[in-house]
């Protein structure tokens, strides 16, 4: 049966009940912001800031060690800058945008990391997910915040708010069904508040002219075949003027030509390495100089030799940088596109 006081992951100390968020880390004397650290901090509001939001993929993995996690290593990295972790693990879209909404006000023209997890737009549907959360609902067409505010005590919220689902096996056999399908269950939904919760994001973004730049997490199977959510989000950004990087990664195998165009067409940068720039070329039919022309930046990585950037009317060749000592070369490729 469902647990009223399983918060998020169960682990005390964690996490506390937000009346608006659902859960966030405590705030405390040495975390006033209720943020990601293990250790106290004084904020420099007059700084430039940088602020990560998003679920687990920006809170970090409970096996990494905080200091190690991306958002401190840049802390330590960008002197320039302060870095604030503002993740959430187990947040959906909704909970993500209404912290970046309430937080961040307190800095100076702070640059925004907005993170998403496919998965997180199935979240933004449900009143629970291991703990009660907010949700939005569509009122003639506008969005409109439900079961807020969360009471501290879970078991008076499950009370006047009894689960769809009252055991675990049935959870389960739901989930498997849908990552069978692609997660499709509802899909019209998803799509709907999604929109209009990303909508806001930018809209919040614009508003106090702020950059905002997002950053797209996938799970095992999207990494291999281009799912809904994936073809949904960068349509939704090229629609609201949004750049983004397009990567075909192993799923350039699977799409077809017109697919591959429609990625790069809306891209601000394309990202292949020689073998995959090839394959665009032959699916698509476009000489070098079409394709080229179809981003505003294109990156081709060359292996030992570097890499290539084509730049408005300039190409950059960018040597390698000589390793120490030659030890296991897999995944130098995805570590250079997870710089960019």
């Amino acid at each position: 049966i469902w647990n009223p006081d399983y918060l998020a992951t169960g682990q005390e100390n964690r996490f506390v009940v937000d009346p608006l968020l659902g859960w966030t880390p405590p705030s405390t004397p040495g975390n006033i912001l209720g943020i990601v650290s293990d250790t106290a901090y004084n904020p420099d509001f007059s700084k430039p800031s940088l602020l990560f939001y998003g679920d687990s993929f920006v809170y970090g993995a409970m096996l990494v060690p905080v200091p190690q996690r991306i958002p401190q290593l840049l802390d330590e990295f960008l002197s320039y800058y302060s870095v604030y972790n503002y993740g959430v693990s187990a947040f959906g879209v909704d909970q993500i945008f209404l912290r970046f909404r309430e937080t961040h006000s307190a800095f100076q023209n702070p640059l925004i990391f907005f993170g998403i997890l496919t998965e997180d737009m199935d979240r933004s549907i449900l009143n629970v997910h291991s703990a009660p959360k907010p949700r939005f609902s569509l009122q003639n067409g506008e969005l409109d915040l439900l079961n807020t505010p969360i009471p501290s005590d879970s078991s008076k919220w499950y009370a006047h708010n009894p689960v769809a689902i009252n055991s675990y096996f049935l959870a389960l056999v739901r989930r498997i069904y849908e990552n069978l399908d692609g997660g499709v269950d509802r899909q019209s939904e998803k799509k709907m508040i999604n929109r209009k919760i990303l909508e806001a994001v930018v809209e919040e973004a614009r508003k106090h002219d702020l950059t905002i730049v997002f950053v797209i997490f996938y799970g095992t199977r999207e990494l291999k075949k281009e799912g809904w959510r994936e073809i949904f989000l960068k349509d939704l950004f090229e629609e609201l003027g949004v750049p983004y990087i397009y990567d075909p990664r192993q799923q350039i195998v699977r799409l077809t030509g017109e697919e591959l165009l429609a990625g790069t067409r809306g891209a601000k940068m394309l990202i292949v390495n020689e073998y995959e720039f090839g394959m665009l070329k032959n699916k698509t039919s476009l000489s070098d100089d079409e394709l080229l022309a179809q981003p505003k930046i294109t990156i081709i990585t060359l292996g030992e030799q570097g890499s290539r950037i084509y730049v408005e009317d300039q190409v950059l060749q960018i040597p390698v940088v000589p390793p120490l000592r030659l030890v296991e070369p897999t995944g130098v490729g995805d570590a250079y596109r997870g710089g960019v």
